[in-house]
């Protein structure tokens, strides 16, 4: 049996990961956005329902918005 010799992994991989995952978090923040805005045309949604609705978007876009600049900074670029 051969021993495996360590791979080497680039510097900025987590880099290309993280944006990556920045970009399904995108998907994933339009989906809901559009199955909101179903919900709302729809007509079944109280005012108070959309409210929270609306909220509950808002407070995701912020965590979201979090997330993405904690994933596309790269530690060559933090002090």
């Amino acid at each position: 049996m051969t021993a495996l010799t360590p791979r080497r992994i680039p510097a900025d991989s987590g880099h290309g990961l993280g944006q990556l995952v920045v970009a399904v978090l995108d998907i994933v923040r339009d989906l809901l956005e559009r199955q909101a805005l179903r919900r709302v045309d729809s007509g079944w949604l109280s005012p108070d329902q959309i409210e929270r609705l609306g909220q509950a978007l808002i407070a995701l876009d912020r965590q979201f918005a979090e997330l993405r600049e904690v994933l596309t900074t790269r530690e060559e670029d933090l002090p």
